[in-house]
């Protein structure tokens, strides 16, 4: 738990980098006998098939963090930087995908890597289900993590929950906040003041600039928020319609 057994450091085009994913997930990690039909399905390559194709398409390339697959012994993980819309664990039953990088979608579409927007989330739940009998945990921040449990024990499930979690942040009171309650805050903020800003959200709940400008911005997008002005000057005030 505290060194590599293995690693493949890989720096090369997509194409390439998704075959060594694939060959490193099927070195480490056992194959099933499942039959769908009356045809045997790799259920392990179908994981790792949209697992590795989502770590390559839906990379914010313009971030320097090094995209990651991680295999330990109770799962296997991704974290790929990431332009967020939401924060937090996204419920996969009413999960809305949106493109990141359409072009590379469409490219990886074409020769067979990946599948219409949305139903690499659906495969993965389905064939998690049969591999380990646990079902992916997706979790959205300037770090997005997608977490495939290998084991169907209830020990092992509520462990993985905890993989990737946030830095809590805290209020003037150094009272814990839980990072899925911000947006409330903040709308409960404006009730009593007539605008907000980027430097009010990180300093009042001990935010990274990047996640107080990612949370203001998913307001703004629900339409909770408008925003006046722009750069250091923009402010954001509860949209009254």
């Amino acid at each position: 738990m505290d060194r590599y057994d293995d690693r493949d450091d890989i720096r090369t085009n997509l194409i390439e980098s998704y075959e060594r994913l694939i060959a490193f997930i099927e070195k480490h990690l056992d194959d099933k006998f499942y039959i769908e039909g009356t045809q045997r399905i790799d259920v392990r390559n179908k994981i790792a098939r949209e697992l590795c194709a989502n770590l390559l398409i839906h990379r914010e390339f313009s971030n320097p963090y090094p995209a990651k697959l991680i295999i330990e012994k109770n799962c296997m993980r991704t974290e790929n930087a990431n332009r967020a819309k939401m924060i937090g664990t996204i419920d996969i039953n009413t999960y809305e995908p949106y493109p990141k990088n359409p072009k590379i979608a469409k490219f990886f579409k074409e020769i067979g890597l990946a599948d219409e927007l949305g139903s690499g989330v659906r495969n993965m739940v389905k064939y998690t289900k049969i591999y380990s009998g646990g079902v992916p945990i997706l979790k959205e921040d300037d770090i997005f993590r997608t977490i495939i449990p290998l084991g169907d024990n209830e020990e092992t499930l509520n462990s993985l929950s905890s993989i990737g979690a946030d830095k809590t942040p805290i209020n003037a009171d150094k009272t814990p906040i839980n990072n899925l309650n911000i947006e409330d805050l903040i709308i409960e903020y404006l009730q009593q003041n007539k605008y907000i800003t980027n430097n009010i959200v990180k300093e009042k709940f001990d935010l990274k600039d990047t996640k107080a400008k990612t949370i203001l911005r998913s307001l703004v997008a629900k339409n909770i928020l408008i925003s006046e002005g722009a750069n250091k000057n923009r402010k954001y005030k509860l949209n009254k319609k």
